[in-house]
C-alpha cells in the first residue's frame, strides 16, 4: 500500500518539480541577461535557499506525530462505518499540506472513492486533528490495520516523503442473519413443540416468561398487541420451557466441497444460512451446538440462548474453506458422540464428499447449490427450496 500512494502521488510531484525548474532556469536566464552576473548569483543563491528549505519541511514534517485509529469494533456484513483518524502534533512547530491514507482492503470499501486520501492543510502544535473515512463492509471476516500512511508536501509541491505509522485497530464483521419462516414448522416439529393439528405452539412445558421486541422470523401469532400498541414497536411474548432440545450444527469447510471467491463464494453462503439457521433454533428455544472442523473441532460450541448468538457469530466470521475432514467424517463423529437424542443439522454444498450420504444421516440438511439452497427435513419427508443473494450488499 506504501509503494501504490507513493506511486500514485509522485508523478505530480514529478511534473511540477521539472515544471519549477525549466521556469527557473528561464528566470535565472533572462535575469542574467538583463541585470548581469550579480543580480543572476543573488536569484540563484534564493532559489536553491527555497529548495533547500523544502526537502527539509518536507523530511522534518513527520517529526513529532502521533496517529491513533478508531472505529467500531463489530458490525454486520452490508454495513456502512466510520473509521477516524486521530493524528496529534506534540511538537512545537505546525505540521501543513499531510495526507493521510488507510491501507487497502479489499472487501472494506471506500462508499466514496475520491475520498479514499484524506489531506490535513493545518495541523498546530501541542493539537490534534480527526480525519474520518466512511467504509462498506462487504464480506464476514477479521480485519487489522497495523499501520495508517501519511504523506507530507512542501507548499511548492516539489517534494514529498511517506512514512508508514505504526497503531492497531481491529474490525470482526459478522456473517448476516436472515430470516428463514419456515424453519419454525420444520424444527418445531422434530423437536416436538409443535401441534401437528394446527401448527400452533403447544402450551404443554411453556410457561410465560416476558415480552420482547419483535425478530424478523418471529410467529406473528404470538405478537403482543398491547405493549405494540403502548410502545409503537412489535413486541411478542416470550416463553420459558422447561426441558430445551438439542441442535448440533455442522457447517462443512472442506475446501473441495467449495467453489467461488469473495461474496459470492459457496462458503459465504454456507456461513450466512448457519448463522441464521442458529438464530431460528435459539428463539425455538432449543441449545444450539457448532461443529467446524477445524476451527470449531467436536464437541464443539454450545449456547443456551438467543442472546448468545452473537458468540457463534464472532466465530462463523473466521470460517474458511481449509484441508479439513469431509462431511461425512465429522457427521459420523458428532453422530456417535451425540447420539439420536440432539437434532442434527448439517450446512454443506452439492460438491461435499457423499452429500447424498450426509442428508440422509442428518435430521435437517441445507445443501447449496449454485443460486439456492435446498433444505431438507428427513424426519418429516419434506423440502424447501431458499433462492441466494447474489451481487455487492
Amino acid at each position: 500500500m506504501q509503494s501504490e500512494l507513493h506511486n500514485s502521488l509522485l508523478p505530480l510531484g514529478s511534473f511540477n518539480r521539472r515544471l519549477a525548474f525549466y521556469m527557473a532556469a528561464f528566470v535565472l536566464f533572462i535575469v542574467g541577461f538583463v541585470f548581469g552576473v550579480y543580480h543572476l548569483c543573488f536569484l540563484f543563491a534564493a532559489v536553491l535557499s527555497a529548495l533547500l528549505l523544502s526537502s527539509i519541511w518536507v523530511r522534518v514534517s513527520h517529526k513529532a506525530l502521533r496517529v491513533e485509529v478508531r472505529g467500531p469494533c463489530e458490525v454486520t456484513c452490508g454495513d456502512e462505518i466510520e473509521i477516524t483518524t486521530e493524528i496529534a502534533n506534540d511538537g512545537v512547530l505546525m505540521r501543513a499540506f499531510v495526507e493521510v491514507a488507510l491501507p487497502k482492503m479489499r472487501w472494506l470499501k471506500p462508499i466514496d472513492p475520491e475520498h479514499a486520501q484524506r489531506t490535513v492543510l493545518l495541523i498546530p502544535p501541542k493539537n490534534t486533528t480527526s480525519v474520518s473515512f466512511r467504509l462498506k463492509a462487504q464480506k464476514r471476516g477479521i480485519y487489522e490495520y497495523k499501520h495508517v500512511l501519511m504523506l507530507t508536501r512542501d507548499p511548492f509541491g516539489l517534494f514529498c516523503a511517506v512514512k508508514a505509522f505504526p497503531c492497531y485497530y481491529r474490525l470482526t464483521v459478522l456473517p448476516r442473519v436472515i430470516s428463514i419462516p419456515f424453519m419454525w414448522s420444520t424444527a418445531g416439529y422434530i423437536f416436538g413443540e409443535l401441534n401437528e393439528s394446527n401448527g400452533e405452539m403447544s402450551s404443554t412445558g411453556m410457561e410465560f416468561y416476558g415480552v420482547r421486541e419483535y425478530h424478523p422470523g418471529d410467529p406473528w401469532k404470538r405478537i403482543h398487541w398491547k405493549v405494540t400498541a403502548h410502545t409503537g414497536r412489535l413486541s411478542v411474548m416470550e416463553f420459558e420451557r422447561e426441558q430445551h432440545g438439542n441442535a448440533v450444527l455442522v457447517v462443512d469447510c472442506d475446501k473441495r466441497a467449495h467453489w467461488g471467491d469473495g461474496i459470492n463464494a459457496s462458503i459465504e453462503h454456507a456461513v450466512m444460512l448457519a448463522a441464521s439457521i442458529a438464530g431460528e433454533l435459539l428463539r425455538l428455544g432449543a441449545s444450539v451446538t457448532l461443529v467446524a472442523e477445524p476451527f470449531i473441532p467436536t464437541p464443539g460450541l454450545a449456547v443456551e440462548s438467543y442472546g448468545e448468538l452473537k458468540v457463534l457469530l464472532y466465530e462463523l466470521a473466521r470460517i474458511e474453506p481449509i484441508d479439513a475432514p469431509s462431511a461425512i467424517e465429522v457427521i459420523h463423529k458428532a453422530r456417535k458422540l451425540y447420539g439420536r437424542s440432539a437434532t442434527l443439522v448439517a450446512v454443506l454444498t452439492e460438491h461435499s464428499n457423499d452429500a447424498k450420504q450426509v442428508a440422509q444421516d442428518c435430521d435437517i440438511c441445507v445443501s447449496i447449490h449454485d443460486g439456492f439452497a435446498l433444505i431438507e427435513a428427513n424426519a418429516l419427508n419434506v423440502k424447501h427450496m431458499l433462492h441466494l443473494p447474489s451481487g455487492e450488499m
